[in-house]
C-alpha cells in the first residue's frame, strides 16, 4: 500500500490528459448517473491507461510496467453514493473520491483513497479508507470473483460496504468535494475489471452539532480526565499473557505467547480519547473502546 501512495503523487502532478468525447453520461429516472459505457464519456485519461470494453465490462490496465495512469471523472461530487462491481484478481488498485480538492488538502494526498487491493497489507485491507478507517472484510468476499462496493460520502460521514455489508465507517472532514478516480495497476498485463458503476448525488441537511472532536477541542470549559498518572498503572488492570510497566512516564507493553490487554477500570460511553503511541517493532496491536 505504501507503493500505491507513492504512485498517487505521480498522478497528481501528471498534467497531460488524453482527449475524450463530449458525450454526456446517462442519468436514469432515479437520479443515478451511469459512469461506464464504451465511449468512456464520463472520464478523462491521465497517463496511458489501456481500456477494453466488452459486454458491459470495462477492463483497465497499464501500458507500461511501473507507469502510473488513471481514469478521472469529469464531474466533481461532494455528497454522493457510488456503487460498482469490481474484480481485482491479483492486482493492486485504488478508488479515489473527493479527489484533488482545492479547499482542503494534506501534503501527501489530494483526496480519500479506498483500497481495492487484492493483496493488501494488514493496515489497509480491501475496503479500507486508507489511513482513515480500516475495514473488516466480510466472509462473502473473494477478490477473484465479482464484488459489489458501495461508497457513501455525506458531509463528514464516510462509509464503505462490500457485498451489502458495511466494512468501514468514519467521520472525517479533510476533503469536502472532488472527482472520482480509478487508479490503474502498475504491472503490465494486470487488469482491474469494473461494471455497473453509477453515482447518485445525495441531498443533505445542515448538521446541528459539530464533530465531537472539534467540539472538545474548542470548548475550554470541558476538563480532560487523565487516564495515566505518568508513574504507575493505577486505574488499569492487565488481562492475558502480556506484561506492562512504566518507564520514564511511558507505558511499555510486551506481548507474551498469547498477547494481552491493559484494561481501564472505568467505563466510558460517549467520549473523545486522545493519546500517543509508538510501535517499536511490527506487531498486531490496537486500542479497544466500549469493550
Amino acid at each position: 500500500m505504501k507503493n500505491l501512495l507513492g504512485l498517487l503523487g505521480l498522478i497528481i502532478i501528471f498534467s497531460c490528459s488524453q482527449e475524450s468525447t463530449n458525450q454526456e453520461p446517462v442519468t436514469d429516472e432515479d437520479g443515478w448517473i451511469h459512469l461506464l459505457d464504451e465511449s468512456l464519456s464520463a472520464w478523462e485519461m491521465i497517463g496511458t491507461p489501456q481500456t477494453h470494453w466488452e459486454n458491459g465490462v470495462l477492463s483497465v490496465s497499464s501500458s507500461e510496467s511501473g507507469s502510473t495512469s488513471s481514469l478521472v471523472s469529469k464531474m466533481k461530487f461532494d455528497n454522493f453514493h457510488l456503487s460498482f462491481d469490481i474484480q481485482t484478481s491479483d492486482v493492486q488498485s485504488l478508488i479515489l473520491f473527493r479527489f484533488n480538492d482545492k479547499l482542503k488538502s494534506t501534503p501527501d494526498r489530494a483526496g480519500y483513497l479506498v483500497s481495492t487491493d487484492a493483496n493488501p497489507d494488514q493496515q489497509n485491507p480491501f475496503g479500507s479508507i486508507v489511513e482513515v478507517a480500516r475495514s473488516t472484510i466480510p466472509e462473502n468476499f473473494d477478490a477473484s470473483t465479482w464484488n459489489t462496493v458501495d461508497i457513501e460520502a455525506s458531509r463528514t460521514l464516510l462509509t464503505v460496504s462490500i457485498n451489502g455489508t458495511r466494512v468501514a465507517i468514519t467521520n472525517d472532514d479533510q476533503f469536502g468535494n472532488g472527482k472520482i478516480a480509478l487508479m490503474v495497476p502498475t504491472a503490465t498485463g494486470a487488469a482491474v475489471q469494473y461494471r455497473n458503476m453509477k453515482v447518485q448525488e445525495l441531498i443533505t441537511v445542515q448538521v446541528v452539532e459539530e464533530l465531537l472532536e472539534n467540539k472538545y477541542r474548542s470548548d475550554a470549559t470541558r476538563e480532560w480526565q487523565s487516564l495515566f498518572d505518568g508513574t504507575s498503572l493505577n486505574g488499569w488492570n492487565p488481562v492475558g499473557d502480556g506484561s506492562w510497566e512504566v518507564q520514564e512516564g511511558v507505558i511499555h507493553g510486551y506481548s507474551g505467547e498469547e498477547g494481552g490487554f491493559l484494561v481501564s477500570e472505568s467505563a466510558f460511553r460517549n467520549f473523545y480519547l486522545k493519546t500517543q503511541f509508538k510501535i517499536i517493532k511490527e506487531d498486531n496491536s490496537g486500542i479497544f473502546i466500549r469493550k
